[in-house]
Formats: structure tokens, sequence, C-alpha cells
């Protein structure tokens, strides 16, 4: 008789769970849960936000992944990752002229130097991403990390209330 949670395909090489933004049911969190405990392999898209295009604002989701990402050492942070130096131009659109302005939250996140998973990619665009933790305590002592992306040294996070998501907003440097 096959246990409780496991119901996801054995032969599954990597299960994806693609930015809910509804919270996950405990049954579904414990599904997930087993097939990782047991050698599964999972790309985790988290998403702590929804963005309001209309209003520039961002607002937290329902979801819960952190609940279970904790457990494993990993804290996806209700945050917004800005960076000012390495990000995308945005365009603005004015009565008879258009903007073209850095948009810090479109990061241009940078492929970490001692990784050979990501291959010749140099860089990645990431709208709205938030910052990601280790909750070292939480790891198995054999874990070993290796970053794939990450910022440059001038970049900063905003949040975790409702957040001006605007371009032309003021970004702290500090």
């Amino acid at each position: 008789e096959l246990p409780l949670y496991q119901d996801i395909p054995a032969d599954t090489a990597v299960l994806v769970i693609a930015g809910p933004q509804e919270a996950i049911s405990a049954a579904e969190l414990g599904k997930i849960n087993y097939y990782l405990q047991h050698g599964g392999s999972a790309l985790i898209l988290a998403r702590s936000f929804d963005v309001n295009l209309q209003s520039m604002t961002a607002t937290s989701t329902a979801a819960n992944l952190n609940l279970m990402l904790n457990e494993w050492g990993v804290k996806v942070d209700r945050a917004l990752t800005y960076d000012l130096k390495s990000n995308e131009n945005v365009t603005l659109r004015g009565r008879s002229v258009n903007y073209i302005l850095p948009y810090p939250l479109w990061l241009r996140a940078l492929a970490s130097p001692h990784n050979n998973v990501l291959g010749n990619l140099k860089a990645v665009i990431l709208p709205w991403a938030s910052p990601l933790e280790l909750i070292k305590y939480k790891l198995k002592q054999d874990t070993k990390v290796i970053p794939l992306l990450t910022t440059s040294k001038y970049a900063g996070k905003i949040g975790p209330a409702a957040l001006d998501i605007s371009p032309q907003r003021h970004w702290p440097s500090d």
C-alpha cells in the first residue's frame, strides 16, 4: 500500500511549482514535502507579491509555500529586491514623448562566478523578485548550497507592506 502522500509519480524528474498566488492546502504541501524528502527535485518559484500595473503597487499574496520552504532552510522574504546598478530600463509614456528610465525592481541578476550550472549564461532578468535567505540551523549538515544568481553590491530591499513600485519613486541607496 502506498504511503499517504506518495501520489507524485516516481518518474517525475523535476516538480515545477510556478508562482502560486493562492494558499496551497496542507495535504498538497504534505505531498510536495514527501516527494522532496524521498529524493525528489523541485524548481519552486515562490510568489510573495501581486503586482498591479494600473496603480503601480505590489501587495502580499496569500501564498504559503514559505511554510514548507522554511522547514528546508530557505526563506522567501516578504520584500522586493531592487538593484541600483544592475537592472533593466522601462519606457514611460508621456503625453507627447516617451521616457526611458532605469527600473531597479527589474533586476539583472548576475550569474554567480562559482557555479557551473548556468553554463555561458551571464545574467537573467527578474522582475519584482523577492530576496532569499538561508536558515542555516535548519539545513542538513551535508547540504551544499550553490548560489546561481546574485545582485550587485548596489542592491537592497523594500517591503513588506503594500509597496509603491513606480519607476519614479525614491530608491534608498543604503
